[in-house]
């Protein structure tokens, strides 16, 4: 199983595997659930997440701000 964290301005977003699927979760509420990490990651990407604190920030200030899945840190 692995587990994905990116440490954004806002919080901590992290994709974990739960019941066959990959849940993206913000500060322990889970945004949404996909069919791979790459489409939550996406999500984060393209600020789609539901989450209005970083969905309405300007992150092309935010040098590290991951483009894809292979940038956020793998944890397991």
């Amino acid at each position: 199983m692995a587990i994905y964290k990116y440490g954004s301005p806002v919080g901590v977003f992290i994709i974990v595997h739960r019941n066959n699927r990959w849940a993206l979760c913000f500060e322990h509420e889970v945004l949404g659930m996909y069919n791979s990490p790459i489409a939550a990651a996406d999500d984060v990407y393209t600020q789609s997440t539901g989450c209005c604190k970083w969905d309405m920030l300007d992150i092309s200030s935010i040098s590290d701000a991951p483009t894809d899945i292979y940038e956020w840190d793998k944890v397991i």
